[in-house]
């Protein structure tokens, strides 16, 4: 999938932050994940909710971007980095980040105070007048516990340097209303609901971005390119069958155990993202080998 959208395409992997068993970025286990993805993807998401920003050292953040442009490298590509904070200083130090091979930045509502409308235009006016590169706007109410309106989101859409939306909202009945905003400067992207991925692009979604490709790279791209109904049936049934290893409260949890799994390293998550336990882990590798996807190593 690709155009000339000035926002981001495609199907983009938010990549997890390897961590070794005290918090610091495992780089090995995380250049060899950027590898295994990147071929099978239209782009990557570092530091997104499956990055952990929020609850990331900032030193281990900085180190993330920096391995993630060296193994990109020439290939570039679209790079888009989270740099959403509770507040304007935090964001404004998150944009710092941005260097070379970074294509955009998605910016999340502020949290924990609660503001005003007025003061959330102005966050989001600032962030885009202070980012060196074009912003994706960021919807994930469940998370940050303020909704961006599709007002809010129009309003926004008028400012040069905002080129699209990433929501990964509970309702479909709010994403149809951003689909309306769509336009040649301005994307909308998908950010859940993976099993919807034919249903989104039929409404004009212009990507999705999915955790899963962390687990199995190129899961939505086959049901995207598959050539008839029998093989779409069976690409999203695929997709359900992964997005089931990631069902409930710990998702995230699973999702780097898998990348731990399958790539080595430890399953850690950035604290008090929950860790899986050893039986936990153990039952995960034994539903990725029924998959046909084989641990790197052993789960005792």
């Amino acid at each position: 999938m690709s155009s000339n959208h000035a926002g981001p395409t495609g199907v983009i992997c938010p990549i997890v932050t390897p961590l070794t068993d005290d918090e610091r970025l495992d780089r090995e286990v995380l250049a060899a994940h950027v590898r295994a993805v990147l071929p099978h993807v239209d782009g990557l998401m570092a530091l997104g909710t499956t990055g952990e920003l929020p609850v990331l050292d900032d030193a281990v953040a900085d180190e993330l971007v920096d391995v993630v442009l060296s193994e990109v490298g020439d290939a570039g590509g679209q790079i888009v980095l989270g740099v959403g904070g509770a507040g304007w200083a935090r964001t404004r130090r998150n944009l710092r980040r941005v260097a070379d091979g970074v294509t955009h930045v998605a910016v999340c509502a502020p949290f924990y105070y609660a503001t005003t409308p007025a003061g959330l235009l102005d966050y989001f006016r600032r962030a885009a007048d202070a980012a060196a590169v074009p912003v994706v706007l960021y919807n994930i109410p469940q998370n940050t516990h303020v909704p961006l309106t599709v007002d809010l989101v129009a309003t926004l859409a008028e400012h040069e340097n905002v080129v699209g939306i990433k929501d990964s909202g509970p309702s479909r009945e709010y994403f149809t209303e951003l689909l309306a905003l769509r336009s040649p400067s301005f994307t909308v992207l998908r950010g859940t609901d993976d099993a919807a991925v034919l249903e989104y692009r039929a409404a004009g979604a212009d990507g999705f971005v999915s955790g899963l490709e962390n687990i199995e790279p190129g899961l939505l791209r086959a049901a995207l390119e598959a050539g008839d109904d029998d093989a779409r049936a069976a690409a999203v049934a695929r997709i359900g069958e992964i997005a089931a290893l990631a069902d409930g409260a710990t998702g995230l949890s699973a999702i780097k155990a898998a990348v731990a799994i399958l790539r080595g390293g430890s399953p850690r998550a950035a604290r008090p993202v929950p860790t899986l336990e050893a039986d936990a882990l153990r039952d995960l590798a034994a539903r990725l080998e029924v998959l046909g996807l084989r641990p790197h190593v052993a789960v005792g």
